[in-house]
């Protein structure tokens, strides 16, 4: 009921987050990208700190399923942050932060349906210098002040059908700082996004399903553009298993 680990350690976040690196876990080629983005997958996939975990039996209830953690956030500089930075014209000379929170599962009565939710708090502190652009050569500093995600989720699986959703909201304030000018920016990125999936087995070799994934932006980068705000994305997909090492995915995204 109680334990304790150390180390580099993945992060406990909704369904898929601390095993989104396994692919052979998954139906799916590509996990719902408005929750699970696969360029900043080394961001939030695990943190260097502590936990806190353990499974605690509520008898007829069902089991209940806690850990709660601390530690330093990782950043890959071929991932999401560096290069969207470097298509904005300005790079990333530091980057750095930490992330606490907990999530809980509970594994109900009703055989099958597990429910949980998740919290974390994320910081981060990264440095620079405009490349391009009007202010080509001033540095900049920018901090997220704060930086939320909230998430509920579920799973149930019955006989040959598996269903799962989640749903997160993130409450996220950039401040962006020139020093050289003594001029500060706070930037909106707070966004909610979910997605609902089911998958059939057909038989022991093949499995198929559909998901539907939503991220809506609460400050899109062009508010004349009323596209601008969300990323809708339904997906088929096809998964077949050769034998207990091999397996092909087929999937098919329609976006808009």
């Amino acid at each position: 009921w109680f334990g304790v680990r150390a180390g580099k350690v993945k992060t406990a976040l909704g369904l898929y987050n601390d095993t989104q690196d396994m692919d052979f876990l998954h139906l799916w080629a590509l996990l719902p990208q408005g929750v699970y983005p696969a360029d900043l997958r080394t961001t939030y996939i695990s943190h260097t700190g502590g936990d806190i975990y353990g499974r605690i039996p509520l008898k007829k209830a069902g089991t209940l399923d806690y850990t709660a953690y601390y530690g330093i956030r990782s950043f890959n500089d071929r991932e999401g942050y560096y290069y969207f930075s470097l298509a904005d014209g300005f790079n990333i000379k530091s980057i750095s932060g930490h992330m606490e929170g907990w999530d809980l599962k509970w594994t109900t009565p009703i055989k099958g349906l597990m429910v949980g939710s998740s919290w974390t708090n994320l910081t981060m502190h990264r440095a620079g210098v405009f490349i391009s652009g009007q202010f080509s050569g001033i540095q900049y500093t920018i901090d997220n002040d704060p930086d939320r995600p909230w998430v509920g989720y579920g799973d149930y699986s019955r006989g040959k059908w598996d269903l799962s959703a989640e749903y997160r909201s993130t409450n996220e304030n950039l401040n962006i700082v020139f020093p050289a000018l003594y001029v500060a920016m706070p930037y909106n990125q707070s966004n909610e996004a979910w997605f609902a999936a089911a998958a059939y087995r057909v038989n022991s070799k093949l499995q198929v399903g559909v998901y539907h994934s939503n991220l809506h932006i609460d400050n899109p980068y062009n508010p004349a553009n009323t596209a601008s705000n969300h990323i809708y994305d339904e997906v088929d997909t096809a998964r077949y298993d050769f034998n207990p090492f091999w397996d092909m995915k087929v999937e098919g995204h329609f976006m808009d």
